[in-house]
């Protein structure tokens, strides 16, 4: 699982006095000044008499569970160790680690719950197994007892619509993946345990029982293939006995960021096996997807690493096995239709390795092609080789359209249709000719959008960032800027960059408080850390500003329909806390504990104590070797 990073300045120095707002919420084991290890020693060991005194008086407020207080009691062996080797603030951070795995067991059910129990659980690990397995194990069945509205999240909708999963699906392949970097025979209990089909949409639909499974069962096999690659090894072969899985490409590209040599090894017996059956272009198109450059690659214009050369080669020698036996197979008819303009796809997005690998080959691709092309209807063909509609024409018939809401969709289809033929001006043109004031500025900032991507990917920087500025909707512009930002420093710009991101931040900065502003600053807090620490928390202050003051519930009714929503669970709060943790851990802590949402707040402040606890790789008690 990965992330991405962003950071800030002077936030915590004076607690947002200069802010004016209350930082510091009243939790009741929460620190609420700066990370002064005495005071919070003195905080717990009141909070620890205060139990005690109402446990006494039976108190219903402060009664803990039974389970509760077998995990706050750690072995005495345990214990010692932990005296013998943590410093003192780590002994905090363990205790106040602790304390926040408690209060989550209080909340309501919700994502932002469950990963608050799965960090604590993941951190705690080390200290006492027993106990984090336990936390996970709550974590996991947590999540059946969480209620999505689909009339307040997005996302449910949107995956009912595709039939992809929902987030509550996504969420266990989270936990199990956390899961099993610790205990590969907890997650598969826990993987196994899963009875009934999951609904995320709290709907009719949803995954069946067996699907999730087997799907959880990939999740957890890609886990496994930095510290346990024989249990991964193990399943995929498994799994290939079966025959090419439909999971499997995507699969070990995940594999790959964990252990490369592995997935080649397998990719290898994938491609051997693909062999034995030449007429499945669904094998074809499943692994092609691991050779293939990813959309950062293709993005940037990076070309992929060399090591990966040998895989391609292997998997070309099969392409160009497979293309020979269709051309002398004169009972096998070319496929038609749509399948015919996919196979057409692949191999276009696949010249470029034959012709830097293989240029003797190439000939035999495009005659291939040329085929396909013959099978496809008319439309189909010309989309294939991008040749261009009369744009005049199709204006014409939309601006003769009666009712404004349709011809408004009619001239965005046109106008995107330009822009893909590489007609900017033109497509921006027909942009403005849209009613709708909100759906205007939205399609000028998706095509400009588009353009300072081209643009970018093909060098030409200074265009890009020509059209990065036409953009005015806020998610576009953001990202727009940051990938400029993030090419520039590729190309050891690192000033002009700094620079770029500085006016990207004061824009941003200046523009309404919405759940878009958040999840924008989050995003720039990580990239402005790469150059200024002050300014990352400063931009961290402001977006824990915009978090505390903006209803993240449920999408506004008068937002224009091509606006996502961002959720509070969307927020990417472990990596931004993660990396100012490194930076400045007390001022971390600090930013953690004001904000007022207190999911939130908990996952923050145990993201903190993590990095707290990791901050010297000696410290580490000893534990038993991976199940």
């Amino acid at each position: 699982m990965q992330i991405v990073a962003r950071q800030s300045g002077p936030l915590l120095q004076a607690g947002y006095d200069s802010l004016g707002h209350n930082v510091f919420p009243p939790y009741p084991h929460a620190i609420h000044v700066g990370f002064n290890f005495v005071s919070i020693a003195i905080c717990l060991c009141i909070s620890a008499l205060v139990v005690v005194a109402q446990r006494n008086e039976r108190s219903e407020s402060v009664m803990q569970s039974s389970p509760e207080r077998v995990v706050s009691k750690p072995r005495k062996k345990d214990t010692r160790k932990e005296k013998a080797e943590l410093s003192n603030e780590q002994q905090q951070s363990l205790w106040l680690l602790e304390d926040i795995g408690r209060q989550a067991n209080k909340l309501e059910g919700s994502i932002l719950k469950v990963r608050v129990i799965a960090k604590v659980a993941d951190t705690l690990w080390q200290f006492n197994e027993s106990h984090a397995r336990r936390l996970f194990t709550e974590a996991f069945n947590a999540i059946d007892s969480i209620k999505l509205d689909p009339s307040k999240d997005q996302r449910m909708r949107m995956g009912a619509a595709v039939g992809g999963p929902g987030p509550l699906a996504n969420l266990r392949a989270e936990v199990l993946q956390i899961i099993t970097a610790h205990d590969f025979k907890l997650a598969e209990s826990l993987r196994e345990s899963i009875k009934q089909p999951k609904t995320d949409s709290n709907t009719d639909k949803g995954t069946s029982e067996l699907s999730e499974k087997e799907e959880l069962a990939w999740d957890i096999a890609i886990a496994s293939a930095k510290l346990q690659p024989q249990r991964t090894a193990q399943f995929v072969r498994s799994q290939l006995r079966k025959g090419i899985n439909e999971e499997l490409g995507w699969a070990l590209i995940g594999i790959r960021r964990n252990n490369q040599q592995l997935a080649e090894q397998l990719f290898s017996e994938s491609v051997a096996i693909a062999r034995l059956n030449l007429n499945a272009l669904e094998n074809f198109e499943i692994l092609a997807v691991y050779v293939l450059p990813s959309e950062a690659e293709a993005l940037h214009g990076q070309i992929p690493d060399p090591m990966r050369d040998v895989a391609c080669r292997k998997f070309l020698v099969y392409a160009v096995e497979r293309l020979l036996w269709q051309s002398s197979s004169g009972h096998v008819s070319p496929p038609r239709g749509a399948e015919a303009q996919q196979e057409h796809r692949t191999l276009h997005s696949l010249l470029p390795l034959f012709e830097r690998l293989t240029p003797d080959k190439v000939a035999l691709v495009r005659e291939r092609m040329d085929v396909l092309l013959s099978n496809m209807t008319t439309k189909q063909a010309n989309a294939a080789l991008s040749k261009h509609d009369d744009i005049a024409e199709l204006l014409r018939q939309a601006e003769s359209i009666v009712g404004s809401e349709i011809r408004d969709r009619r001239l965005m289809q046109v106008s995107l249709l330009a822009a893909r033929q590489g007609e900017l001006q033109q497509a921006l043109s027909i942009a403005e000719k849209i009613s709708d004031l909100a759906e205007r500025s939205i399609q000028i900032s998706l095509i400009s959008y588009q353009s300072s991507l081209k643009l970018l990917k093909n060098g030409e920087l200074e265009d890009a960032f020509r059209y990065a500025r036409r953009i005015e909707f806020l998610p576009q512009r953001v990202a727009a800027f940051t990938v400029l930002a993030n090419k520039l420093r590729a190309s050891k710009e690192e000033t002009r960059a700094h620079v770029i991101l500085e006016e990207i931040s004061e824009w941003t900065d200046k523009t309404d408080n919405t759940p878009q502003k958040a999840k924008a600053l989050m995003t720039l807090v990580i990239e402005m850390a790469q150059y200024d620490a002050e300014r990352s928390f400063e931009l961290l202050a402001s977006a824990i500003k915009t978090i505390n003051s903006v209803d993240f519930s449920s999408p506004k009714s008068t937002e224009p329909s091509r606006v996502l929503q961002v959720t509070l669970d969307m927020l990417d709060l472990e990596t931004v806390f993660h990396k100012l943790a490194q930076m400045n851990m007390d001022r971390a802590l600090q930013a953690a504990q004001s904000l007022s949402h207190r999911e939130a707040s908990l996952l923050a402040q145990a993201t903190v104590c993590s990095q707290i606890l990791a901050s010297n790789p000696g410290l580490h008690t000893e534990k038993s070797a991976p199940n």
